[in-house]
């Protein structure tokens, strides 16, 4: 399961921009892909909720 989520972040962020300059641009793109993962991202394993919709039920 981990190496799934590892190549979903390297494709969906890493692998889409060449240059990560200066280094808070990668930070600043980690930070919104989490924040969009966890909040607007559908899993099939949680019954296509959102992680936080199914952790508040």
């Amino acid at each position: 399961m981990a190496e799934a989520l590892n190549s979903l972040f390297k494709a969906e962020v890493v692998y889409r921009r060449k240059a990560w300059a200066p280094a808070s641009a990668l930070e600043v793109g980690v930070l919104e892909w989490v924040h969009r993962y966890n909040t607007t991202r559908i899993h099939s394993a949680i019954g296509y909720t959102t992680r936080c919709e199914a952790e508040a039920t």
